[in-house]
């Protein structure tokens, strides 16, 4: 990253977050800059795989389902072939199937628990299924979650019995048909959480902050392998991310994690744009109840619209310069150069359509463009017409030129009309991602409200 580069960067973070933020930021940042080169690294998990030693415990598997797709029996062979442990017990919760979800989990000598779906959420039907669990190990799992091979759960076991730890997380691998988004937000995830560098153990952070407690806390239900003596004392709570409130609550408390790149579990999703913005929204809101510190822009109702009606129209400018024929080259590095240089071009933001959201190149969903017309509508009952910036925009900008193009580079070797609409779809996910976030960080600011927006939101943030 230039130096130009940084010193914007800084200078949009101080004017958004403030001096406090500010400050938290840039310690954080030299913290981990002088400290990381002290951090000693290894693999954790290590086995040999000509190593025929067994651990001698009991694992019980926790899996909620409804619902699940015809891989869910893959997920159940794999579980049952498990080597490198003394016994492996499969717990499954199921809030009212339809499809043959529990003829599989029958099929297979689950230890099955059938409850209403209208009983469900995330915290209790782990917690139910934990209560009704025979292993001194829990493991936590979704049910579209995949092991690697058969010696997965003793990796994961490993570090158990060489370091003080009381739970591990690992990354995720996405499945073979993940679109672009799905790639790139794992390799962002692996980032944040500083595992490109190897396995991690985890603790109460030096910094008292948001991002330290969420970087050293970030346990998955993906995968969240957990001693059941620990996990009984303090459970699961909460509606969502609950398994960050149980890593953080856990290092708060003393405890030590494991959170590994040497082991890998294969999970990723292909969803439309409108179930980003729903989902965004609901785990920022959780974020900021499980961290209020957690470094967010204070954000009215007129300029939250602005910026969605505004960034909207910033991303039908770029995705046409995506899609265009401008770019002689298929080289990726030539190509963003170019996509950087033109995005950099200032955008009239007093021609924007006054009800058009469909973009050009890529496929349209209906139900985003639906909430993005909600969202005019309350633009339009709003005094907007002095908002000064659009900080969406510039973020457009940023995730295009510096993630999609760093990722896009590092991993593909020519720019084709394919992976141009990929890109642009993408971008169309991203924007509906960052919508989502700002909606979440204006219903968790102003829970007393009972506006047009908090009215909207309420109706986004249901079912996730």
């Amino acid at each position: 990253m230039s130096k130009h580069n940084i010193i914007f960067r800084g200078w949009k973070y101080l004017n958004t977050y403030g001096a406090s933020a500010f400050l938290k930021k840039v310690i954080h940042y030299f913290f981990r800059v002088n400290s990381g080169s002290k951090v000693k690294r290894k693999n954790l998990a290590a086995v040999d795989s000509d190593n025929d030693a067994c651990y001698d415990v009991q694992v019980s598997v926790v899996i909620p389902t409804y619902n699940a797709t015809d891989e869910f029996e893959d997920l159940l062979i794999i579980l049952s072939r498990q080597v490198g442990i003394r016994d492996m017990q499969i717990t499954i919760v199921d809030s009212g199937s339809t499809d043959n979800t529990v003829e599989l989990c029958k099929k297979y000598d689950t230890n099955l628990i059938e409850i209403p779906n209208s009983e469900f959420s995330h915290s209790y039907s782990r917690n139910l299924g934990a209560e009704n669990s025979k292993g001194e190990f829990l493991l936590f799992m979704t049910q579209d979650a995949m092991p690697t091979d058969e010696k997965w759960v003793k990796k994961l076991l490993s570090p158990f019995f060489t370091h003080d730890i009381v739970a591990v997380s690992c990354s995720e691998k996405p499945r073979q048909d993940a679109d672009l988004l799905a790639r790139i937000g794992i390799w962002q995830h692996n980032q944040m959480l500083d595992l490109e560098s190897g396995d991690r153990i985890t603790s109460d952070p030096v910094l008292k902050d948001g991002l330290s407690y969420r970087k050293n806390g970030q346990l998955t239900d993906v995968t969240c392998l957990i001693k059941k003596e620990v996990f009984m004392k303090y459970k699961y709570e909460g509606d969502y991310a609950e398994d960050l409130h149980m890593g953080v609550r856990l290092i708060k408390d003393g405890y030590s994690l494991g959170l590994l790149s040497s082991v890998q579990v294969i999970h990723s999703h292909n969803r439309n744009a409108s179930y980003f913005l729903r989902r965004s929204i609901v785990e920022q809101e959780s974020l900021l109840n499980i961290l209020p510190d957690y470094p967010v822009a204070e954000m009215s109702a007129e300029v939250l619209v602005t910026n969605i009606i505004r960034g909207f129209h910033s991303l039908r400018v770029l995705i046409n310069l995506i899609c265009s024929e401008f770019s002689v080259s298929e080289n990726p590095n030539e190509y963003f150069q170019m996509i950087d240089q033109k995005a950099s071009e200032p955008i009239d933001f007093s021609t924007i359509p006054e009800r058009e959201f469909t973009l050009p190149f890529i496929s349209n969903e209906g139900k985003m463009i639906e909430i993005l017309n909600k969202i005019k509508d309350i633009y339009d009952e709003l005094e907007t017409d002095n908002i000064p910036n659009n900080d969406m925009h510039f973020s457009n900008i940023h995730y295009l030129t510096n993630v999609i193009a760093k990722y896009v580079s590092e991993n593909y070797s020519i720019v084709d009309a394919d992976l141009k609409t990929e890109i642009a779809t993408t971008m169309y996910k991203y924007y509906s991602t960052i919508c989502g976030c700002h909606l979440g960080i204006y219903y968790a600011q102003n829970k007393g409200k009972n506006d047009s927006l908090i009215q909207l939101i309420n109706s986004l943030n249901k079912g996730i």
